[in-house]
C-alpha cells in the first residue's frame, strides 16, 4: 500500500504532461486509484483477526483489491501520457 502511494505522487506529477482532452480523465483515474488505496488501507488496520478462515476470506478478497489498483496503475500508464 505505501507502495502505491509512491507510484500515485508519481502519477500525479506526470499529469503535466498529459494531452489536454485527456487530462480531466487522467485526473479522475489518479482520484480513483488513490481512493482505492486508502481503502485498502483502511481495510488493513480495521482487520480483526477472526481465526483462520476468515483470515484467509479476508488475505483472498485484499489481494483481489490490490490487483486491481495495479492493473489500474497500468492502465493509467498506458494512456496518452507523454
Amino acid at each position: 500500500v505505501e507502495r502505491n502511494n509512491a507510484m500515485i505522487a508519481e502519477l500525479r506529477a506526470k499529469k503535466v504532461y498529459a494531452k489536454n482532452q485527456t487530462k480531466e480523465a487522467y485526473e479522475k483515474a489518479i482520484a480513483d486509484l488513490e481512493q482505492k488505496n486508502l481503502d485498502l488501507q483502511i481495510k488493513m488496520r480495521d482487520y480483526k483477526a477472526d481465526g483462520k478462515d476468515s483470515w484467509n476470506s479476508f488475505k483472498e478478497e485484499f489481494n483481489h483489491d490490490m490487483e486491481e489498483v495495479e492493473n489500474g496503475f497500468k492502465s493509467i500508464g498506458n494512456n496518452d501520457v507523454k
